[in-house]
């Protein structure tokens, strides 16, 4: 049986590091922090981690999907719950409406549609706008920004309270882009306040930003993968890696020198050997990896230092707190260990260290 296993009083010591750090590197604001739970919480679980995030007085979540607002709610959360993702899917924004999550509004098109449900119902609704800045995702570029404060102003039941953006590389040692994008977001801004749109909740920082440029926290930050320790910038903060599959020793086997392993032989034993099976693979997300989105150098070499990782068969899993080499490629269901001159039985606990992220949400989550 698979788990993932979540350390809790290490994600609790998570959330205090960032929350400290954050309280002791703002500027001239206090900021809100606003706890991304997206991707079933970082793989974590999205219901088990919001409760934790909560729990440590965190009290507004984030998502990216409508399912995952609607569980918060059907799971009695009553928390602000600010939805990411921009759309004109009516049914969508129909549900989030009626589970009175806080919509963005990225383009002309969303900001109609909004209006148009919202006026059905009679409702007035409190959005947050996604300013374009480079990410060319959702937002609205300083060329059209006219034209939508324009249409704006033409509504009736749509309310804009809050405005953001999101920064491409605020992980590379350089700030040039990450300065560019908070110029140009600022500008965005100044322009809504021209026009009236003004005492608006602003955030720009996600998790690797909040960490490197204080400078632009604004109201509110955003974190998720800082919460579970697994940032990719340098981690000098403390910060735990929160989460591991365990698996268990479904099977023992010896093997002679000479004896291949797996399909088309890939593995050929150089000695006599005694091997673990283990009922995991490739389908629980081993040799799988949430890449970073950016293909600058450093993840050029990041995504090359993986496959060399694995061709190498030096990954390893951890077996009563002792590394063990995984041999042969990884299987769909299975992985094959080497376990000579061990004392490894069938029923151990098998530790690998993946990221949740890549695991499926069937699989358990099993906070510790």
């Amino acid at each position: 049986m698979e788990k993932i296993i979540v350390n809790k009083n290490d994600l609790e010591n998570n959330i205090d590091i960032i929350k400290k750090y954050v309280k002791d590197n703002k500027q001239n604001s206090n900021p809100r922090i606003i706890g991304v739970v997206k991707g079933n919480g970082y793989g974590l679980g999205l219901v088990e981690f919001s409760n934790v995030l909560l729990s440590k007085g965190i009290d507004m979540l984030a998502v990216s999907k409508v399912d995952e607002a609607v569980k918060l709610r059907d799971a009695n959360f009553v928390c602000d719950i600010l939805f990411l993702s921009s759309t004109c899917l009516e049914s969508e924004i129909k549900d989030i409406i009626s589970n009175e999550v806080i919509p963005t509004i990225g383009s002309i098109e969303s900001l109609k549609e909004y209006e148009l449900v919202a006026k059905k119902i009679n409702q007035v609704v409190n959005v947050h706008i996604a300013i374009e800045t480079g990410f060319s995702r959702h937002g609205i570029s300083l060329e059209n920004i006219n034209d939508f404060i324009n249409e704006y102003h033409k509504c009736e039941n749509v309310k804009i309270i809050g405005a953001f953006s999101h920064f491409i590389s605020s992980f590379d040692n350089s700030s040039k882009s990450v300065d560019k994008q908070n110029d140009l977001f600022i500008k965005v801004v100044n322009i809504l306040k021209e026009n009236g749109i003004d005492n608006l909740i602003l955030h720009l920082c996600n998790s690797s930003a909040v960490l490197k440029y204080p400078k632009y926290y604004y109201d509110a930050v955003r974190i998720g993968s800082a919460f579970t320790g697994r940032i990719q910038i340098d981690n000098t903060y403390g910060l735990k890696r929160i989460g591991y599959l365990q698996s268990q020793v479904s099977e023992i086997k010896e093997i002679k020198t000479g004896d291949k392993i797996s399909y088309g032989g890939i593995y050929v034993a150089k000695k006599d050997m005694k091997i673990a099976i283990v009922q995991t693979g490739y389908t629980s997300g081993i040799n799988l990896y949430v890449r970073n989105n950016t293909w600058n150098f450093m993840a050029v070499l990041r995504e090359i230092k993986n496959i060399l990782r694995i061709s190498k068969n030096n990954a390893f899993v951890k077996i009563n707190n002792v590394k063990y080499d995984i041999v042969s490629n990884i299987r769909m269901n299975n992985i094959i260990i080497d376990i000579t001159n061990s004392n490894v039985k069938i029923g151990d606990m098998v530790d690998i260290d993946i990221s949740p992220m890549n695991v499926d949400s069937s699989v358990e989550r099993k906070y510790i």
